[in-house]
């Protein structure tokens, strides 16, 4: 299970190659403060929603977020795993 966080240009090649790749796996949800249209039809909900999904890894894909979700992080140790574009993994 899988939550992408920010719908960015790289959201829909992650969402592809792990569809195709790992047919099993599960997108629980979309995380994006500004964006509201529907992503492979799920609402995108906001980082204080991600609580609900602790078991989910959360794949970053802007770089710029890292800071803002190692804040928010660090507010919510229930967080699953988190992997950033970079290859960086926390936990």
């Amino acid at each position: 299970s899988y939550i992408i966080w920010g719908l960015t240009c790289h959201a829909e090649e992650i969402y592809r190659y792990i569809r195709e790749t790992y047919p099993r796996a599960k997108l629980l949800a979309v995380v994006d403060e500004y964006e509201n249209a529907p992503f492979y039809g799920l609402q995108p909900i906001k980082s204080a929603q991600v609580k609900e999904y602790p078991s989910a890894l959360l794949l970053i894909t802007p770089t710029s977020a890292k800071s803002y979700v190692e804040e928010k992080a660090a507010q919510n140790p229930e967080w699953g795993a988190r992997l950033y574009m970079t290859g960086e993994i926390k936990r």
